[in-house]
Order: structure tokens, then C-alpha cells, then sequence
């Protein structure tokens, strides 16, 4: 939450800072808050499929909550350093950004103090090769005929039919060396 917070924070203050310090049109500052906001909108993505193919969750949340601190530490001390010649515009900016790379700090902290706490799922490998096995299965399978005998269904404890068909004689179970399949 604090990083949401923080991000919010040095959005709204880059618009103003552009405009006035490099006196950038307010169209072409918001063009480009545009662009900053749909870029960090994307990170979240690539930063999944990165996660859940090689390092896990805790390591890249840890990285890209420092790297997140880090930048927007950096916007707050340029700006702070040309308050000394525009002191009345440029205080606010260096105060904004200050106070968004303090609460990134925080969330930082906050996060990185339950470190014990967190359970490290080992990463399962890319998504996709999971999303091309289905899609590959359904293709195979389109023209399959679903058989009506009623032997061919499970059913639950109380008697009612599930949705799906039971497994075939040769199925998945038998890939697994021996190991039955829970259906």
C-alpha cells in the first residue's frame, strides 16, 4: 500500500515539475505522464511471468521495491537541489517527491521486516509452455464425442454427476511412472 502510495505521489508531482522546470507545454508534460504511467503499468506483468518462471515472489518484490525507492529518491534530490535558485516553486516539488520516496521507504521496511514470515514458493517455470499444453489438448480434443453411458461419469458421494467425463483406461495417470492421479 505505502508503494502505491508513493507511486500516486511522484506521478502527480511529475506533470507540475516538468512544466516548470524544463518548461515543457502542459499537453506534451501530460503526454508524457501518460507515457511513465502506462509503462509502470506494464512492469506488474513482466514482473509476473519473470517471477513465476525464475526467481519467486519474495526476491523481485524486495529488488523492484529498492529500485522504486532508489528513483524516486533521486527525482527528490534533483528537485530539492534547484530549490536553492527557484525557492518558492521548487520546494513543494523536493517536499512531493521527498515525502513519496519516505513512504516507499516505509513500505520498504515494513516489508522487508517480515522477511521470516514469508513462504518461498520455488518457481514453476514459464506460464505459457502451461497455457500451449491446454490450448494444444483442446485443439486435439475438438471433435471428441462425449459418451452417454452413465458408467463413464464420475459422481460424488451424494450421488450427483460432476460436469466432466472420467479419465480414459490410457491416461494421464499413467505418465506419472506408477504414481496414481488424483481426479
Amino acid at each position: 500500500m505505502c508503494l502505491t502510495l508513493a507511486a500516486g505521489g511522484w506521478q502527480a508531482n511529475l506533470i507540475v515539475y516538468l512544466i516548470q522546470e524544463f518548461n515543457v507545454k502542459s499537453i506534451d508534460a501530460t503526454q508524457v505522464s501518460n507515457v511513465v504511467n502506462g509503462c509502470t503499468s506494464l512492469f506488474p506483468i513482466i514482473g509476473a511471468i519473470i517471477v513465476d518462471s525464475f526467481f519467486g515472489c519474495f526476491p523481485v518484490i524486495l529488488i523492484s521495491s529498492c529500485i522504486s525507492f532508489l528513483v524516486i529518491a533521486s527525482l527528490a534530490t534533483v528537485t530539492s537541489s534547484t530549490a536553492v535558485v527557484y525557492i518558492e516553486d521548487s520546494v513543494s516539488w523536493g517536499l512531493g517527491f521527498g515525502l513519496s520516496a519516505l513512504v516507499n521507504l516505509i513500505g520498504l521496511v515494513i516489508f522487508s521486516s517480515g522477511i521470516h514470515f514469508y513462504r518461498r514458493d520455488k518457481p514453476q517455470g514459464s506460464p505459457f509452455v502451461n497455457i500451449a499444453r491446454v490450448i494444444v489438448a483442446s485443439i486435439r480434443k475438438w471433435n471428441v464425442k462425449l459418451s452417454s453411458r452413465r458408467e463413464d461419469y464420475q459422481y460424488r458421494n451424494d450421488g450427483e454427476a460432476k460436469t466432466t467425463p472420467a479419465a480414459p483406461k490410457k491416461s494421464f495417470s499413467s505418465a506419472f511412472s506408477g504414481t496414481e492421479a488424483l481426479l
